[in-house]
């Protein structure tokens, strides 16, 4: 009797082998590894998984108080890429779906680079259709990943992949040519500079856009006009630098821009669809006439916004022009500031002929 009150208390040991997988598939891959441990039957089922969760961060350091920073760090890589290697050599199912590796930690000559090139050679195939690179340093070691050749054509040229994120201390300034033609979903946030515009062209279809970057390599930047949302933003440099920006979204709908930059051009066309817009354009050190008026043309632009987040900066330069006239926002529901001056407050609402307002906010704290 009790062998059968167990039976019928294990319900998901009863689902059938494919189920299983795919709720593993959810998992770090580390945890979906660990379920081997649990019994016979599900030795083995982790073997069968197409995504995989890598993740090396503090909480995995080797802890051993006789030795250095230096070999703490250099010892946690090893016991990880020793790990993935096993992961990856053991697995069934040759084709790998979706890739996610996430390390802070780096060692001292090729190890690591040969590493990270045999891992993303071994999940570059036809089935992949998410891939997720986010690497950074904690630690003594300076270290910048140059992909071999052979992985950065792997990567833009991927004609299953669906979204790419490439986040961290990743070098991908020598791409030869860019093709993903099924691609919706990009993230760049990677140091150095890069081919934004090589990139964008190779991205027909691309929708939703994530882009943080480093001015200092980065003269002008057209957007794909395919996209439905765009979240942009410019790093600021100690030494001033201007940027030419060019958005042409018809079917945009969400928009976050960020720009702690100079712009030398600004030219913005077909906004007219956006719903939600979130703008810190015009910092203190960058205030002019020109990014006065460039704050004007983009909100001329968004004019059928029904969200509209204003940040402390873009207010100070709005309110700084005597001749600023604003555009009618006739859709507007939602206003919300980054301001707790009453005055300004107040004068905001005497340039901004809004009728429907829905919400106030007023971030004390920006």
């Amino acid at each position: 009797m009790e062998r059968i009150e167990k039976r019928k208390m294990d319900r998901i040991s009863a689902l059938p082998d494919s189920l299983i997988g795919h709720i593993l598939s959810f998992l770090p891959t580390k945890t979906a590894v660990s379920t081997s441990l649990l019994s016979r039957r599900w030795r083995y089922l982790w073997q069968h998984l197409q995504d995989f969760n890598f993740q090396l961060d503090q909480d995995d350091q080797d802890q051993d108080q006789d030795e250095g920073e230096g070999e703490q760090y250099h010892w946690s890589f090893v016991h990880f890429s020793a790990f993935v290697n096993g992961v990856l050599v053991q697995r069934r199912n040759r084709d790998i779906r979706k890739f996610r590796l996430l390390s802070s930690y780096a060692v001292e000559g090729s190890f690591h680079e040969r590493s990270l090139n045999y891992w993303l050679l071994a999940a570059i195939g036809p089935q992949l259709q998410h891939l997720d690179l986010s690497l950074y340093v904690v630690g003594p070691y300076n270290f910048m990943w140059f992909p071999s050749s052979s992985v950065l054509r792997g990567i833009f040229s991927c004609t299953s992949l669906i979204s790419l994120t490439l986040d961290g201390l990743i070098c991908v300034k020598n791409i030869s040519s860019v093709h993903l033609p099924a691609l919706r979903t990009m993230r760049l946030s990677i140091g150095g500079s890069f081919p934004m515009d090589k990139i964008f062209s190779g991205c027909p279809l691309l929708e939703d856009l994530y882009l943080h970057f480093n001015v200092r390599n980065t003269p002008k930047i057209n957007f794909p006009n395919s996209l439905k949302r765009l979240e942009v933003h410019g790093c600021k440099l100690s030494t001033p630098r201007e940027v030419e920006v060019e958005i042409d979204a018809p079917a945009l709908e969400y928009l976050t821009f960020f720009l702690f930059i100079g712009l030398s051009q600004f030219t913005v066309n077909n906004l007219h669809n956006v719903k939600v817009a979130d703008l810190n354009l015009c910092p203190r050190e960058c205030q002019g006439e020109d990014h006065l008026y460039y704050i004007h043309m983009l909100l001329n632009a968004l004019n059928r916004v029904k969200k509209l987040h204003l940040r402390s900066s873009t207010i100070e330069g709005i309110l700084g022009a005597p001749a600023f006239n604003s555009p009618e926002f006739s859709c507007l529901l939602h206003l919300e500031l980054e301001c707790f001056n009453p005055t300004l407050i107040i004068n905001l609402f005497y340039k901004f002929r809004v009728f429907d307002i829905f919400a106030i906010s007023c971030d004390v704290m920006a």
